[in-house]
């Protein structure tokens, strides 16, 4: 698969997975039922992924996309939100508190990464 004429990369092993935290300064100013502007979306827009800046960020109800890197030279990563943080999405959609805490994002596996 293939966003802005660029192949995904896929969060496969365990040296992909990361684990970050959700404070106060993402969920101020989050977006309730936005895939760009939730509390997850906003903590890689700020905090960056794996020490590089995150030009765009969806987040979905199974999965991430982030745009690391710069204008000239970028990567789409693909990574999996486990249910615990899909939870969380969900409660804040509705109008709930997203809690603040860690969370680790899941790997993709080999036969879910065709589509």
């Amino acid at each position: 698969m293939k966003i802005d004429g660029k192949e995904l990369m896929y969060a496969n092993n365990a040296v992909d997975v990361y684990v970050f935290n959700i404070t106060d300064k993402h969920i101020k100013g989050a977006t309730r039922r936005s895939l760009k502007n939730c509390p997850v979306a906003r903590y890689f827009k700020m905090d960056g992924y794996s020490g590089q800046p995150v030009l765009d960020v969806w987040a979905t109800k199974s999965r991430l996309l982030l745009k690391v890197g710069d204008e000239n030279n970028y990567k789409w990563w693909r990574l999996s939100l486990p249910s615990h943080l899909l939870r969380e999405m969900l409660a804040f959609d509705k109008g709930g508190k997203f809690e603040i805490g860690e969370y680790r994002l899941g790997v993709i596996h080999k036969k879910e990464q065709t589509y």
